[in-house]
C-alpha cells in the first residue's frame, strides 16, 4: 500500500512470488471463513471459493506458458516449480465437500437450467438482483437475445465453434461415421445436447417461434430488425444464460446469477492435473463423468490424444464463461486457434421454401505471440521507470 509521499520508483515482483504470496493468502483465508452459507448469503465467499480459487491459479502456473522453458521466460514470466499435486489436491477438496454436485441433466432443457437459479453446481457466482445496487442492468438477455425479440444480439458465436461442438455420438463432424450432413436441412441435426443448450441457430425453438436469420423476410435478419447493428454477424447467438420465460423488454429483473466457478469446471481441473501427474486413468475418469451427464460416450484416449480430449471438453463445457481466451494463452495454442478468420454463414430462403445457405468471412484474424501477454497499461509503466514492460511492447 503505497502512500502519498512514498516513493513510486519500484521494480516488478517476479511472477513466482506473486503466485506464492496469492497462495499464501488463499491457503490462510479458507480457514477464516465458513464452509457453507445459507441461502441469504449466496454469492459470498466460503472455504469451497478459496479452494477453487487455488486451484484455478496453479492450474495457470503450471502450464505451458508459465515453463521455464518457454518463451519469453525469466523472473517476470516463469513459474520454476511443480505444483501439479497441489492443483489436484485443492481442487479434489472441492469436488468432495458435500454441499456441491453436479446437476442431473436428461435433455438440453435441463442442462440450460443450470445457469438460470443457485444451484448446487455453483461454487461462486454473483447475485443478479434488482434489490442489490450494480446487479441488475443490462440483463444479459436484453443484450444477447435475437434482435427478432428485441435483444441486441451482442455476441455472436462462429461457424469456429458450432463445428467444434460432437455429434450425439461423440464423434467429430469430419470423423468418418458420424453421420454429419452439411446440407441446409440438416447442418443441425444429431448434435450433442450442449450444443442445443447454448447456441441459437437458424431455425433454433426459442420462445414462441422458430429462429429466422435467413433473407429475405427473417424475423431475426436484417429485413426483419430494425437496428441493423442488432443483427447478428454470423446468424448465431447465445442461448446459454438466457431465461426464455423473462419478458426482458418490460423489465430487467432478471434473478439469473453470473457464475465464476461452478464444480464441472473443478472436475476438468482435476483432470488435467492428474493427466500432469502422469495419472491417465484418472484424468480420463473425470473428463467421462462431465461427458456422461450430458450422454457422451467415454473418452478411451491416453497420451497427447487424452490431452486435447481434456482441452475440447474444456472448451465446450465451460463455452461463454470467460475461460477460453485464457486457457488457448496458457497452454500456448493461441498461434493456431487464434490464427484462424471468423467464420459465419449467411441464410438465403427461397420463395417456394428452399433453404440454402453459404459461409462468409465475418473477421480476418492475425496473430502475434506477444500476445501471450497483455502490456502493462501506459499509465502505470509512468509512474515508475524501474517498471518492465512485457516483451513485444516496448
Amino acid at each position: 500500500m503505497f502512500g502519498l509521499e512514498d516513493d513510486f520508483s519500484v521494480t516488478r515482483a517476479s511472477y513466482e512470488s506473486m503466485v506464492d504470496w496469492i497462495v499464501e493468502e488463499l491457503d490462510e483465508a479458507k480457514d477464516m471463513v465458513p464452509v457453507d452459507r445459507p441461502a441469504e448469503e449466496f454469492g459470498k465467499i466460503t472455504k469451497g471459493v478459496c479452494l477453487a480459487e487455488k486451484a484455478n491459479l496453479l492450474l495457470y502456473a503450471n502450464s505451458k506458458l508459465h515453463d521455464p522453458a518457454s518463451s519469453p521466460s525469466g523472473p517476470l514470466y516463469s513459474y520454476n516449480k511443480n505444483t501439479w499435486l497441489e492443483v489436484a489436491d485443492a481442487a479434489k477438496a472441492v469436488i468432495d465437500m458435500t454441499q456441491y454436485s453436479l446437476q442431473p441433466v436428461n435433455n438440453w432443457e435441463d442442462y440450460t437450467k443450470i445457469f438460470l437459479q443457485p444451484n448446487s453446481e455453483m461454487i461462486f457466482a454473483k447475485a443478479r438482483n434488482p434489490n442489490f445496487e450494480g446487479t441488475s442492468a443490462p440483463s444479459l438477455d436484453l443484450t444477447q437475445s435475437p434482435c427478432g425479440w428485441g435483444g441486441w444480439s451482442w455476441n455472436s458465436p462462429t461457424q469456429n465453434v458450432v463445428d467444434d461442438y460432437q455429434m450425439a455420438n461423440g464423434m467429430d463432424i469430419d470423423e468418418l461415421g458420424s453421420g454429419y450432413d452439411p446440407s441446409a436441412n440438416s447442418i443441425y441435426e444429431n448434435r450433442e445436447l450442449r450444443f442445443y443448450a447454448n447456441i441459437l441457430y437458424n431455425g433454433a425453438p426459442f420462445r414462441e417461434r422458430e429462429i429466422e436469420q435467413f433473407l429475405p423476410g427473417g424475423k431475426d435478419s436484417g429485413d426483419g430488425c430494425g437496428a441493423l447493428e442488432d443483427v447478428s454477424a454470423t446468424s448465431y447467438n447465445l442461448r446459454k444464460f438466457l431465461d426464455e420465460d423473462l419478458d426482458f423488454l418490460s423489465t430487467n429483473d432478471s434473478r439469473a446469477p453470473w457464475i465464476f466457478i461452478r464444480l464441472s469446471e473443478m472436475y476438468l481441473v482435476y483432470a488435467e492435473a492428474q493427466y500432469n501427474l502422469g495419472n491417465e486413468p484418472l484424468a480420463r475418469m473425470y473428463v467421462n463423468m462431465i461427458r456422461n451427464r450430458v450422454n457422451l460416450p467415454d473418452i478411451l484416449s491416453s497420451g497427447d490424444e487424452l490431452f486435447k480430449d481434456i482441452q475440447h471438453e474444456r472448451r465446450i463445457e465451460l463455452m461463454f464463461e470467460g475461460h477460453r481466451f485464457f486457457d488457448v494463452r496458457r497452454w500456448m495454442i493461441a498461434d493456431v486457434t487464434e490464427n484462424e478468420d471468423m467464420i459465419g454463414l449467411d441464410w438465403t430462403k427461397s420463395g417456394s421454401g428452399v433453404l440454402t445457405y453459404v459461409s462468409k468471412t465475418v473477421q480476418t484474424r492475425n496473430w502475434g505471440d506477444k500476445l501471450y501477454y497483455l502490456p502493462i497499461p501506459a499509465d502505470e509503466m509512468q509512474k515508475s521507470t524501474l517498471l518492465d514492460q512485457n516483451t513485444g511492447y516496448n
